[in-house]
Formats: C-alpha cells, sequence, structure tokens
C-alpha cells in the first residue's frame, strides 16, 4: 500500500474512509491518509510516496500484522524488540519512523544490541525491587519519596516525572538501587491493579502485618503480577513500549 493506492481506495461513496480489514480503517487526513487501526493511526502514506510508521505504546500481534499488511517494510520481534530493515540491516521499530519511495529508512530506533540490554536492566531492577520489598526494606510511600515519583500534577492527576516526561529520575533510580515506594504505587494505578494486588503489596507495607499475614501474602502468585505492573510502567516510562 502507498499513498496512490490509498487514494484509489478513497473513492466513490467512501472518500472519507474505508474500512479495509477487521477494526481497520483507510482514513483521508489534511495532506496524507493513514491506515488506523482501533483508535490509532499506525501507518501514514504521503503523496512523496513515503511512509510512517507508529505503534502507539500498542506493540500487539494485531498491530504487527496490521503494519506487515499494509506498509512496505517487515516487521518482526526478537526478544521483545521490534526490528525490521532492508538490503540487509537491521533496525529497531521506532514510532515516527519513516521509509522513503527509494526504500531509505529515516528516524529508527537506536541499535537493537542496545536496546535489548536496556530491557533485560528494566526487568532486573524489577526483580530486584520485589525481593527488597518481600525483606522489608520498602515502607509505604511518603512525602520522604522522590518528588518526581510522589508529587502529582494537579491538572491530570500524572505523577510530576510522568507529566514532565521526566526520565532521569528513573534512570536514577535504577542506577542507584533506589527502590522509590511512590514509584511501586504509580505503576499499580497505571496497571489497574487488581484489589488482591493491593493486598499483596499492602502486607509488605503494614508495619504491624504479622509473620503469619507476610506467611501468607507468599502462598500468593501476586508477586508476578505486581513484578509485571512494575516492569511494564518502567519500560513505558522511559521510552520503551510495555
Amino acid at each position: 500500500m502507498d499513498y496512490q493506492r490509498a487514494i484509489a481506495q478513497l473513492t466513490g461513496r467512501c472518500i472519507e474512509r474505508r474500512k479495509v480489514d477487521n477494526n481497520t480503517w483507510l482514513v483521508r487526513r489534511e495532506g496524507h491518509v493513514a491506515l488506523r487501526l482501533h483508535n490509532t493511526d499506525i501507518l501514514k502514506y504521503w503523496p512523496d510516496g513515503s511512509t510512517e510508521y507508529y505503534a502507539g505504546n500498542w506493540q500487539t500481534w494485531t498491530t504487527k500484522d496490521r503494519l506487515n499488511k499494509f506498509g512496505p517494510l517487515r516487521i518482526y520481534s526478537d526478544r521483545g524488540v521490534w526490528l525490521t530493515g532492508r538490503n540487509g540491516s537491521t533496525v529497531a521499530f521506532e514510532d515516527g519512523m519513516r521509509v522513503m519511495a527509494d526504500g531509505t529508512i529515516t528516524g529508527a530506533g537506536e541499535d537493537p544490541g542496545k536496546t535489548r540490554k536496556e530491557r533485560k536492566a528494566i526487568a532486573a531492577f524489577a526483580k530486584r525491587y520485589m525481593d527488597a520489598l518481600e525483606a522489608g526494606k520498602v515502607p509505604a510511600p511518603s512525602g520522604a519519596d522522590c518528588w518526581f515519583c510522589t508529587m502529582k500534577e494537579s491538572k491530570t492527576g500524572l505523577p510530576l516525572g510522568d507529566a514532565m516526561e521526566d526520565r532521569t529520575h528513573l534512570q536514577a533510580h535504577m542506577d542507584e538501587g533506589y527502590f522509590v515506594p511512590s514509584l511501586l504505587r504509580n505503576a499499580l494505578e497505571s496497571s489497574g491493579a487488581s484489589k488482591s494486588m493491593w493486598w499483596w503489596v499492602g502486607s509488605w507495607w503494614d508495619q504491624e502485618a504479622t509473620d503469619e499475614q507476610r506467611k501468607g501474602a507468599r502462598s500468593f502468585n501476586d508477586r508476578t503480577r505486581v513484578e509485571k505492573a512494575l516492569r511494564r510502567y518502567m519500560l513505558k516510562a522511559l521510552g520503551y513500549v510495555a
């Protein structure tokens, strides 16, 4: 699919949009045509023959299928990292990358090896955080936490760091091994955590919890889900697709 083919499909009665697959539409935009999956424009076809790629933090099987079906590149996953390339070169997928009419790729992501390494570091941090929590080394959130994690913007209700899109404090927490209590609270809120997940975390935050209660907490599998919520929050906040 390219701009000319997309425009050709927006003819007759369907001049503004046309359904081309399940939950997938070609939509006429100002100056270009977009391929929209649900509420995200995942491809943008331009009159100069170039195509822009977007996943919008939704790197799912369906998104990849539509990109491969309607775009000029083949996207594939390797150990959690989306990759693509042309003429023997491999680059990481990046929102906003563009394939020019001659096949040149601009705006691609960083070296895939570096991306894998950083994702692995985030996963390791989440695991160490859970170990510290179960060891009683992570107290309940308080005013003594990192301000970027604790304070919230009044307009959006987002943690200050998220509202400002400041990633440096999170990277510093990882580098220093600083397990900020409010960071876990933010991750749980962002994930829509279940009551049992909150209860599991609360059993470690509660200074008056008995050994028997904490022994009961260990018998639940909520650590896995809480660790996943923290990992996904960190990935997204640091600019990676969760």
